[in-house]
């Protein structure tokens, strides 16, 4: 069975709070969107390119074909023969592979227990027993080495390495004499619902679910391939934008709506209304001046005053934090590495729009 954290948190909500609902397994919103980002370098209307080499590899070709096609969905570029390019993309395959393998193992599962408790009422305590775990894991790798070269001159302007490495495990646990309604917490309907295993499956399964390790290594090419185009093509960006909720301001929960539906600019026009209302808690005005922040740098591009607004909500935030800004309100850490990237995200713009004028 494939893990699914959601499936896990429920099972163990349901396990320690039966059905009071006290508690939630709701992530938080995720809106996205596209952010146009610059080419590595500026190639000044260098837009006919060949790709040379990669052939020598057992896996070549398909490397080298999925370069072409990453060219061609840019929209910027012109594959050509090697005598009519300005530009060579050129390389070889360093490695590449697909593995799979499979095993299975005793493991210690967990079951409950139907008893009688000190008022004769029926309950379940856990119980561990020993089980079958069946394993499947694959791991793909793909790596190259790659350079941009000027045709006419024959001057390498970039090189670049690009490497993807995945790997995926499946597991299913395995018992033949498994009782009905033994099974802690994903028997039947819920099992179904948790996405868990049902007993029938964990009575009868002799091996874990497959897994497409085909399909993992095409996901490996266009890895590769992503990056070794992006060094010279301009590129999108998709950006995950969770916005921090605050139950106590309605605003945010009407800005999180506009947001699920694409309207940055009313997102916009909200939290700087928001953040300039005297009455917010310290704690509001944080998340208020780092949802502001996030909108202004990633919508409307004022890389400026993404900064002011990340640096005002500083100064209301509390010490430390996490530098990845998971927390529920955004901590000093939090706020410097907003900071810091709203001024390489001003240059990467200023960039980009140098290329727009130049052709590239």
């Amino acid at each position: 069975m494939r893990s699914n954290p959601l499936a896990l948190c429920a099972l163990l909500l349901s396990t320690a709070l039966g059905s009071s609902g006290i508690l939630s397994c709701a992530s938080p919103p995720v809106s996205t969107m596209g952010y146009p980002r610059a080419a590595e370098i500026d190639v000044r209307g260098k837009n006919e390119v060949a790709v040379i080499g990669f052939n020598r590899h057992r896996n070549g070709s398909a490397v080298r074909t999925k370069l072409q096609e990453k060219l061609g969905e840019t929209e910027q570029f012109k594959i050509v023969a090697p005598g009519r390019a300005s530009l060579h993309l050129k390389g070889k395959v360093e490695e590449s592979y697909k593995r799979k393998g499979s095993d299975s193992r005793r493991a210690t599962c967990v079951a409950s227990e139907k008893y009688k408790d000190e008022d004769g009422k029926t309950a379940y305590r856990k119980r561990e027993y020993s089980c079958t775990e069946h394993i499947k894991q694959a791991e793909v790798r793909v790596a190259l080495q790659m350079e941009v070269v000027n045709a006419k001159n024959k001057d390498t302007l970039v090189s670049k390495r690009p490497i993807c490495e995945k790997e995926e495990q499946t597991t299913s646990l395995y018992d033949p004499d498994l009782e009905v309604d033994s099974w802690f917490g994903v028997v039947g309907e819920m099992a179904e619902m948790l996405g868990g295993d049902t007993v029938t499956e964990i009575k009868s399964r002799q091996s874990a679910p497959e897994i497409d390790e085909n399909a993992m290594f095409e996901g490996c090419l266009d890895e590769v391939g992503d990056t070794a185009i992006r060094t010279i093509a301009r590129w999108t960006e998709n950006v995950s934008l969770t916005l921090k909720e605050d139950s106590s301001v309605p605003e945010f929960k009407r800005a999180q709506e506009l947001a699920d539906r694409g309207e940055w600019g009313d997102v916009l026009e909200i939290y700087e209304s928001v953040s300039k209302n005297p009455g917010l808690s310290p704690k509001s005005r944080v998340r208020a001046y780092f949802n502001l922040g996030k909108v202004q740098m990633y919508h409307a591009k004022d890389f400026s005053g993404a900064m002011s607004s990340f640096e005002k909500g500083m100064e209301s935030a509390r010490s430390g934090g996490k530098e990845d800004c998971s927390e529920k309100t955004p901590r000093k850490n939090c706020f410097v590495s907003r900071i810091n990237e709203a001024k390489w995200r001003a240059e990467d713009w200023k960039k980009l729009q140098r290329q727009r004028r130049s052709g590239q």
